[in-house]
């Protein structure tokens, strides 16, 4: 198994792998190690992007999609 202290603070395991049966020469445990900074990083535009997309898509939409559901009101609602 994998010994968390021996790693510096701002490493962080991801995943490992491990065989299922006892390992051969070839067979050996994997680890994915991830710097946490880089990982926020990346992260960070990726979050921003979906945002944009969102954006776009309702500035694009059809004005009556948009209107629609206020003027129905909620689904099971009587009027009045």
């Amino acid at each position: 198994m994998l010994d968390r202290s021996k790693l510096p603070a701002d490493l962080w395991v991801r995943m490992t792998w491990a065989p299922k049966e006892p390992p051969g020469i070839q067979d050996r445990p994997i680890t994915l190690v991830t710097n946490r900074r880089r990982w926020v990083i990346g992260l960070i535009p990726t979050i921003l992007g979906g945002i944009l997309l969102i954006t776009l898509a309702l500035l694009h939409a059809p004005l009556a999609l948009l209107v629609l559901p206020m003027i129905r009101g909620s689904p099971g609602r009587e009027p009045g």
